[in-house]
């Protein structure tokens, strides 16, 4: 079953999310930041729902830095083949 965290910049009560497959930021201790949100997220699996706009900037960052890494990596790996 997915499970979603709502951000603070929507509503916390809203029927929708008035059940168990939810949880709002304001009904979590410990979270104070978007970094905290995103850490809690991941550790209990679940989807962030959001209308902050850092976020979609963050998760763009995240996927072009993890493809760059893996670039640089291989061509890392492949020059360190032709040195031998």
């Amino acid at each position: 079953m997915l499970r979603f965290i709502i951000d603070e910049n929507l509503p916390y009560r809203f029927k929708l999310w008035n059940n168990e497959g939810f949880v709002h930021v304001n009904d979590v201790e410990g979270i104070k930041s978007d970094p905290d949100i995103w850490q809690y997220a991941k550790e209990n699996n679940l989807i962030i729902v959001t209308k902050d706009a850092d976020f979609s900037l963050k998760i763009m960052y995240r996927v072009s830095l993890k493809i760059w890494e893996f670039e640089y990596e291989t061509i890392s790996l492949f020059a360190q083949q032709d040195l031998a």
